[in-house]
C-alpha cells in the first residue's frame, strides 16, 4: 500500500498515541522514502522479477514467466501461486485488476 510518508507518520502517531511516541519526525519519513527511491532507482522491475524467480526456484507450485521487448524493457509478467491455481481449478476462471491504472509510468498495457 502506498500511503506516502506524511500519512504514514500520522498513522504511526495515532497508533502510538502522540508525536513524541513515534520516534521519528515527518521529515525523517520523507527522507527515508527518498533514500529508498534512490536505492531502487531504475531497478524496481528487476527487483520484482528477481523476487518472483527466486520464489519459483524454491516453491514447487509457484509459476512465474516474463518477457521483454526488443529494448529489454519488461513487456509481460505472469505469476501464480498454489492458492491461485486451486482457485482456478474450483472456479474455472481468473479475475485480475490493473493496479497501474492512471499511474502507468512505463506505458505497459493491461491485457
Amino acid at each position: 500500500m502506498n500511503i506516502g510518508p506524511v500519512r504514514a507518520f500520522n498513522l504511526m502517531r495515532k497508533i502510538r498515541g502522540g508525536f513524541d511516541k513515534v520516534g521519528v519526525t515527518s521529515t525523517d519519513c520523507k527522507n527515508f522514502k527518498r533514500d529508498i527511491n534512490l536505492f531502487i532507482g531504475e531497478f524496481d522491475v528487476d527487483m520484482a522479477v528477481q523476487r518472483l524467480m527466486k520464489k519459483k526456484q524454491f516453491l514447487p507450485n509457484f509459476s512465474c514467466e516474463f518477457y521483454c521487448d526488443e529494448k529489454g524493457a519488461l513487456a509481460g509478467l505472469f505469476w501464480a501461486d498454489e492458492e491461485m491455481k486451486l482457485n482456478y481449478e474450483v472456479f474455472g476462471d481468473v479475475m485480475s485488476f490493473d493496479a497501474t491504472f492512471r499511474t502507468n509510468r512505463y506505458f505497459i498495457h493491461f491485457l
